[in-house]
């Protein structure tokens, strides 16, 4: 397939972020959505971006073997002091912990800029303590850079996920900043998403 990463002028780059495009058509691709006469959300969906060009939605790197580093969705990408950031990057290097059962990080927008705040499902008999916060941010320094390093980090009962298997960090934004999360069906574990809904993130909060 024709397959490339774009940079933001819709260039093809190797060795770079970018978003995955495929530039000619390919026999798996929809030609629609249900429920969706005029095809709106579908141009939505895949040809806003690059017109003519599909859009996957997804951040990714395009190596000079030809092999490809998926980072994550790129309507989930962060971009703390203007330095994109795929959520991948940073779950790579925290879920290997002993301690971490699993994770979800979202952006915080703060002063004009994004802070990265990283939510921690714990292993069983484990706490969120001073030294395993060090720890973790340790990870993530070391595994990738100090700007992927979280502001805040807090612990919760459990991470949502979709029945597909994928984790929900826009709708967990959408409830942290209490907006309706309208794709509740999709949801797996929809109960998991009450106490982003209850959780307002402040200073106060801070681990």
């Amino acid at each position: 397939m024709d397959v490339h990463a774009f940079d933001e002028e819709g260039r093809s780059v190797i060795g770079q972020k970018g978003e995955l495009v495929c530039a000619t058509p390919f026999p798996s691709q929809p030609v629609g959505f249900w429920n969706d006469p005029a095809g709106e959300k579908y141009r939505s969906a895949y040809f806003d971006r690059f017109p003519g060009v599909w859009c996957h939605g997804d951040f990714v790197e395009i190596t000079e073997r030809g092999s490809v580093i998926i980072y994550g969705r790129s309507d989930a990408t962060l971009n703390p002091g203007g330095v994109r950031i795929g959520t991948a990057e940073i779950y790579r290097a925290v879920e290997p912990l002993a301690e971490i059962a699993d994770s979800l990080v979202v952006g915080r927008d703060q002063d004009g800029d994004v802070q990265i705040v990283l939510f921690v499902k714990l292993a069983a008999g484990c706490e969120l303590s001073a030294s395993l916060a060090a720890r973790i941010r340790q990870a993530i320094r070391a595994a990738a850079s100090p700007r992927h390093v979280p502001a805040q980090i807090l612990a919760v009962p459990d991470i949502p996920y979709t029945v597909s298997g994928k984790k929900v960090e826009i709708a967990v934004k959408r409830a942290l900043q209490g907006l309706p999360v309208t794709n509740r069906n999709a949801l797996a574990n929809p109960e998991a998403l009450r106490y982003f809904e209850q959780l307002r993130l402040d200073a106060s909060t801070e681990t």
